[in-house]
C-alpha cells in the first residue's frame, strides 16, 4: 500500500508541477519566463533522487520541521502529509521531463490550422490556450505517464530507503542485505509484472483520449 500510494502521489505531483510550468513557458516562448522555466528544469534532470531527498529531508523535516522525517501516517490526510517529501523527491525528475515534452507539444499545437481559426474567431488568448491547445497537447503525455509509472515503481526502492518507509522498496533492500534471494526474486517479479500491467493499461486507455486510435 505504501509503494502504490507513493507512486500515484508522485505522479500526481509531477502533473501538477509540469502543466503550469509548461503552459507558462509555451505561452511566452523565447522570452524570459520561458528561459526561467527551461533553466529550472535543468537542475532536476542533473540531480540524483537520493541527493534531492536528503536535501529536502534536512531542510523541511529536520530544520524547518514542516513535514515528518519518516513514517506513513494515519488516514488519508496523514498519508498525504507524511509522504509529501518522498513523493516530491520521486517526482522531481519526471516533472522536468514532462514540462519539457509538454512545452514542445504546446508549441506544436499552437501552429495548427484550427488554433489559427479559433484566434480568428476572436476568442481570448486564455480560452484558446486552455480550451483548444492544452487538451490536444496532453495526448502524447498519456503514453509518457505510463512509462513514468513503470520507472516510479523501481525508483521507489531508493526513495523508501532514504525516508525509511515501510514499503516494498525498503523490503527489497533489507532482503538483499539479508541475502534472502527468494524474497528478492518475488519482489523483482512483482515489480516487472506491475510495469507490464501499467503499460498494457496505458495502451488500452489511449483510445479513450484520442478517438483516432483504435484497438485492432
Amino acid at each position: 500500500a505504501v509503494t502504490l500510494f507513493l507512486v500515484v502521489y508522485s505522479t500526481v505531483l509531477s502533473v501538477l508541477i509540469a502543466v503550469p510550468l509548461a503552459v507558462v513557458a509555451a505561452s511566452h516562448r523565447d522570452r524570459w519566463p520561458d528561459q526561467v522555466v527551461r533553466a529550472l528544469i535543468t537542475l532536476p534532470l542533473a540531480s540524483p533522487a537520493f541527493w534531492i531527498g536528503i536535501l529536502l529531508l534536512i531542510l523541511f523535516a529536520l530544520t524547518l520541521r514542516w513535514f515528518p522525517a519518516s513514517g506513513f501516517g494515519e488516514g488519508f490526510g496523514g498519508h498525504l502529509r507524511y509522504l509529501f517529501l518522498p513523493a516530491l523527491t520521486l517526482s522531481h525528475a519526471f516533472a522536468a521531463v514532462l514540462t519539457r515534452n509538454l512545452r514542445s507539444a504546446l508549441i506544436d499545437v499552437q501552429r495548427t490550422t484550427y488554433v489559427d481559426f479559433a484566434r480568428a474567431k476572436g476568442l481570448p488568448r486564455r480560452a484558446v490556450l486552455l480550451g483548444h491547445v492544452l487538451p490536444a497537447a496532453l495526448l502524447p503525455i498519456v503514453s509518457l505517464l505510463g512509462v513514468r509509472l513503470s520507472y516510479a515503481i523501481g525508483g521507489s526502492v531508493v526513495i523508501e530507503t532514504v525516508f525509511a518507509l515501510p514499503g516494498l522498496g525498503s523490503w527489497m533492500v533489507e532482503s538483499i542485505l539479508a541475502r534472502d534471494y527468494m524474497v528478492v526474486q518475488t519482489l523483482t517479479l512483482a515489480f516487472a509484472l506491475g510495469a507490464m500491467l501499467i503499460n498494457l493499461a496505458t495502451d488500452l486507455l489511449y483510445p479513450l483520449f484520442d478517438p483516432r486510435v483504435r484497438i485492432g
